[in-house]
C-alpha cells in the first residue's frame, strides 16, 4: 500500500503485480481530506482494504500524530518570547481583567521558571538601563 499527499487529500493506493504484463499497477482504493487531522479510516474506505493495509494506514495515522506534537513542542519554543511579550502588551491594553486568567498566566509563568531552572537556566540579571523608569 502507498500513501500519497495530493494537494488537500490523502491517497491510497495498492499495487498489484500483473503476471500477463510482467509489472505492477497500482488501482485507486480512495481517498480522504489530508488536512482534516483525520484519523479514523472512513468506513467506505476501511471496506476495500485487507487487515495489513489497515494496520499500515493506522500506523501512518500514528506517525503524524507523533510528528504533529513534534512540530507543536517545537514552535512553542521557538515562539515563547515573541508569545509572552504580545500577552504583555494584551494585558497593558486591558482595562479590566479577570483574577482568574491573571492566576492562571502566574501559574504558567512558574511552571515555565521551573522547568528553566531544572534545565539550568539562571534567571538574567536585568541591567539598570534595561529596567526602565
Amino acid at each position: 500500500m502507498q500513501i500519497r499527499v495530493r494537494g488537500r487529500r490523502l491517497e491510497f493506493l495498492r499495487s498489484e503485480y500483473l503476471p500477463g504484463k510482467k509489472r505492477s499497477t497500482q488501482k485507486l482504493l480512495g481517498s480522504m481530506d489530508a488536512y482534516g487531522y483525520a484519523t479514523v479510516i472512513p468506513q467506505a474506505l476501511r471496506e476495500k482494504m485487507t487487515e495489513e493495509e489497515i494496520a499500515q494506514v493506522e500506523a501512518y495515522f500514528q506517525k503524524e500524530r507523533e510528528d504533529r506534537e513534534a512540530r507543536s513542542v517545537r514552535y512553542a519554543l521557538t515562539s515563547a518570547g515573541a508569545s509572552l511579550r504580545e500577552m504583555a502588551r494584551a494585558i497593558e491594553e486591558q482595562e479590566v481583567i479577570a483574577p482568574e486568567k491573571a492566576a492562571e498566566v502566574y501559574a504558567g509563568l512558574d511552571q515555565v521558571a521551573k522547568a528553566l531552572r531544572k534545565k539550568g537556566f539562571a534567571r538574567a540579571k536585568i541591567r539598570a538601563e534595561q529596567k526602565g523608569p
